[in-house]
């Protein structure tokens, strides 16, 4: 379920950078970015209460990387959703959105450069 891909950066990359640099991409979509607390998630990118991509950050042998997953972003519904038929509900909307943010990264690769 989880993606991970590699992002190139020339610049050091900080959680707070990285944020902007994905403020900057899904703004236009409408989604709201923030830093996040939870345990294994240090940014969250927020389509609505039950659709949303938990990001966390990786650094190895120099090589930036992003494991993106799907959640739920609100307490509320991730308390509703611990069930086993919301989450088959909500598993291919989650799948969807994580491949749209994947892309999305892909495509825009070269604004963690500027």
């Amino acid at each position: 379920m989880a993606k991970k891909i590699q992002i190139i950066t020339e610049k050091t990359l900080t959680k707070k950078a990285l944020k902007d640099y994905l403020d900057m991409m899904f703004s236009s979509f409408g989604y709201e970015v923030y830093l996040s607390s939870l345990i294994g998630a240090d940014i969250v990118i927020k389509k609505n209460n039950w659709v949303g991509a938990s990001i966390k950050w990786k650094t190895k042998s120099g090589n930036n990387y992003l494991v993106i997953s799907g959640f739920s972003p609100s307490t509320m519904a991730r308390i509703l959703v611990s069930g086993i038929l919301p989450i088959l509900i909500l598993l291919p909307k989650w799948l969807r959105f994580e491949k749209e943010i994947e892309s999305t990264i892909k495509e825009n690769q070269v604004i963690f450069n500027t």
